[in-house]
């Protein structure tokens, strides 16, 4: 007989072995997690502030990355759109990270160009690491981050100065 453990959780199970027409005799099995190496890149916070003024290039967004892996990620990027009811947007060209150590965390400070949109809408902004899949990794999943931001209502010509002062209306 043939007993298959894929696909079961690490644990402690009980096994009742038995020749047809005799009494059983009972295994233990402690099954662990088998130890996985390699690189485990995720994207640990997206701050691109409240909001966004459409036509712009001078605000930025913080991007931190982080590897839960054992080995080093080497020549990955990280990229960032925007969301407009179901058309991504590009806010720029993305960047190249060249090295992230075994438990290293970065941070990204991301120039935007935010493309000429409608106003008054609200967006989602979408990071992402290694969006190439250049980089093998333990797990994808946890490669974007999303968060949500309103378009400038009304910009004015003091807008430039605002957003130094961390404001936009």
């Amino acid at each position: 007989a043939q007993l298959s453990l894929e696909g079961i959780e690490p644990g402690r199970y009980f096994i009742q072995v038995a020749p047809v027409d005799t009494a059983p005799f009972p295994y233990e099995l402690s099954l662990t997690s088998a130890e996985r190496s390699g690189v485990n890149l995720a994207i640990e916070g997206l701050n691109p502030g409240f909001e966004l003024l459409p036509g712009s290039d001078f605000q930025t967004a913080e991007v931190i990355v982080s590897n839960y892996g054992t080995s080093h990620a080497h020549e990955f990027d990280g990229q960032l759109v925007m969301d407009v009811d179901g058309t991504e947007h590009s806010l720029g060209v993305p960047l190249t990270v060249d090295v992230l150590a075994p438990g290293e965390t970065i941070t990204l400070d991301v120039p935007l160009t935010v493309p000429d949109v409608p106003l008054n809408d609200q967006v989602t902004v979408i990071a992402t690491v290694d969006s190439g899949e250049v980089v093998a990794e333990l797990n994808e999943t946890d490669n974007t981050a999303e968060q949500s931001v309103l378009l400038a209502n009304q910009p004015d010509g003091s807008e430039a100065a605002q957003a130094a002062d961390g404001l936009i209306d």
